[in-house]
């Protein structure tokens, strides 16, 4: 567990060491809570970012959305209560990147479909190009090889 005092010390902890889930209090020193979000989120999106405070505003809240916290959570707040949404805001990021390397998979599969296809078109056309190019050398073979007795 890593805690920050303030909003520039949370945002470096974030660039220093993987992180998958933040707890974050609107107010603080330094930054505010939705610049830091949105420092976080441009560090890294998939970090869940779960916004603690007692000062939740329509504003906030509608920015919060925008830079995808996964939740609000009002104070005072019950331990168990916090708790839960931080065990699910932790399955989401894990789901996130299983998701992401499932879907990474698909594409790799997909690019090295399409390479194959390309390769075979390729394929095709070079064979097409050797067989255009051996009846062009038969069909004039007299053009392309000097006369008999101009070699003398």
């Amino acid at each position: 567990m890593l805690i920050a005092s303030e909003g520039e010390q949370a945002v470096h902890l974030v660039e220093q060491q993987p992180v998958d889930v933040v707890l974050l209090d609107l107010r603080m020193p330094g930054l505010s809570g939705i610049q830091v979000l949105e420092k976080i989120k441009a560090i890294n999106p998939a970090i869940e970012v779960i916004v603690v405070t007692g000062y939740a505003s329509y504003e906030t809240v509608l920015e919060g959305l925008r830079l995808h916290a996964f939740d609000y959570i009002p104070k005072p707040f019950s331990i168990s209560h916090l708790r839960d949404v931080v065990k699910r805001a932790a399955a989401q990021r894990q789901g996130g990147e299983q998701q992401g390397a499932a879907l990474a998979a698909q594409q790799l599969r997909e690019l090295l479909r399409n390479l194959g296809v390309v390769s075979d078109s390729l394929r095709q056309s070079l064979q097409i190009l050797g067989q255009v190019s051996q009846s062009l050398q038969r069909d004039y073979a007299n053009l392309l090889t000097p006369p008999r007795e101009a070699l003398c």
